[in-house]
């Protein structure tokens, strides 16, 4: 990877990455100050935070890198982008209440009166201990951004210290089941992909089936390596190292007799993004729970997509379609949850489910 040229576009892509974190500061400080209008900030962060995935697209486009690299990247600026969204969306509802309390202040008015109708700009700008425009500094930024969550806050819980020993474990761990991921993808993924390459160009359905069952178990305990490997460890890992209290990753999504409570638990950096800027939002818009749900699931499909097509130098829409295919699927499951209350049918369902299209 290191003696292709190109590649080197990519890690310093991926090195620059805090430009972008920089300028979603300076915008924000301005707009805090008055010097930048609340149009004028919007669109910078507008374009700032566009930016954060145009250009990897660019760079992975233009250099043809390998789909492990055009990942790695891409998926760091994507997560750089869910936070500089939040970063401003949330800024943007302090921004708000802050001048809104300054303006009631001048008109000599007692501070109990409410500052504003907006309900989501109530959700966002949520009582903590440090006041905006307090929060906007360097040291807050850093600490937002290499913190294991995606929505923003001008406080968190942490931890007193580090614990190196449990932190040791962990990367243990990490190592194993870096390994263990590997001898499945070389032992068993690599060759029924090799031997079933003609089947799929010439669309032989059967031998594609056949492939299909032959690459369902190996693919489940690929996936749950990489849950594992992600969620439990990584994710915790670098909660230790930054001494981030809330370790509330995932829930038990094993046992969801309803696709949408395998959504709702299975990832909860990304539910809480996609409730707090994208359903709570639509809600507050006038949009109906229908409207606000096919949003959040169509956003995600579009990452889903952009994380698949980009890397792979492809573009078929079958993540993303694949996503949104999941809309009928959690109505039926519903359904199913609700006339038969208290059964696992939903649950054994959704594991074949899982263990056929993953």
């Amino acid at each position: 990877v290191l003696s292709n040229p190109a590649h080197w576009r990519c890690f310093l892509c991926c090195a620059a990455m805090p430009v972008f974190a920089l300028v979603a500061l300076g915008v924000e400080r301005g707009a805090s100050a008055r010097v930048l209008p609340g149009v004028v900030a919007r669109t910078a962060h507008f374009i700032n935070c566009a930016s954060c995935l145009v250009v990897p697209c660019m760079v992975i486009r233009s250099t043809a890198s390998l789909p492990p690299v055009g990942m790695a990247l891409l998926m760091a600026h994507s997560v750089l982008f869910l936070k500089l969204v939040s970063y401003a969306h949330v800024n943007h509802a302090l921004r708000r209440e802050n001048f809104a309390k300054r303006r009631l202040s001048k008109d000599g008015q007692t501070q109990q009166e409410s500052v504003s109708s907006d309900d989501d700009g109530k959700s966002l700008a949520t009582a903590t201990c440090v006041a905006y425009p307090s929060n906007l500094t360097m040291r807050d930024m850093m600490c937002f951004i290499s913190f294991p969550t995606l929505v923003y806050q001008t406080s968190y819980p942490r931890t007193p210290r580090i614990r190196k020993r449990w932190l040791a474990k962990r990367f243990g761990e990490m190592f194993v089941c870096l390994i263990l991921m590997s001898v499945i993808v070389e032992q068993f993924v690599v060759p029924t992909l090799q031997n079933n390459a003609l089947p799929v160009l010439s669309f032989d359905v059967i031998r594609i089936f056949v492939a299909i069952m032959k690459l369902a178990l190996p693919n489940v305990y690929l996936w749950l390596f990489m849950f594992y490997a992600l969620f439990h460890l990584w994710l915790n890992i670098l909660a230790e190292l930054t001494c981030f209290g809330d370790r509330m990753f995932y829930k038990e999504w094993w046992n969801a007799t309803k696709l949408e409570d395998y959504w709702r638990l299975w990832n909860l950096p990304v539910h809480h993004w996609l409730v707090k800027h994208v359903f709570h939002p639509a809600i507050s818009a006038g949009l109906g729970k229908p409207v606000a749900v096919f949003l959040t699931f169509f956003v995600s499909a579009v990452f889903h997509e952009l994380l698949v097509s980009v890397p792979c130098h492809t573009f078929r829409l079958w993540s993303f379609f694949g996503m949104m295919a999941q809309l009928p699927l959690v109505h039926i499951t519903a359904a199913i949850d609700k006339r038969l209350k208290g059964s696992q049918l939903g649950n054994v369902l959704f594991w074949v489910s899982f263990c056929v299209v993953g």
